[in-house]
């Protein structure tokens, strides 16, 4: 048992059972798998980008919905305290 390279690629090949055809053969079969499962990621990616879109708000207005939503949120807290009885 020993390595042979074929196109670049090292391959382990026992020369008594394995003739250069045959190692070429299992070499395009590697290669098809490999293409096949390209193809298949290069589709996702199309629908994931025919499915994407910008982003519907930009940082400084992201920003802006927080400081808001901290504002309702103190809000609603004291209301809930006065609810209770324990906000002075």
């Amino acid at each position: 048992m020993g390595f042979r390279q074929i196109g670049g690629i090292f391959i382990i090949s026992n020369d008594k059972d394995m003739t250069q055809g045959k190692q070429i053969d299992i070499l395009w079969k590697a290669i098809n798998k490999q293409g096949r499962y390209i193809e298949s990621l290069e589709k996702e990616v199309a629908i994931l980008k025919k499915d994407s879109h910008p982003p519907v708000f930009k940082k400084e207005q992201c920003e802006d919905f927080n400081k808001r939503l901290e504002a309702v949120e103190a809000f609603i807290d004291n209301i809930q305290l006065i609810d209770k009885g324990e906000f002075n």
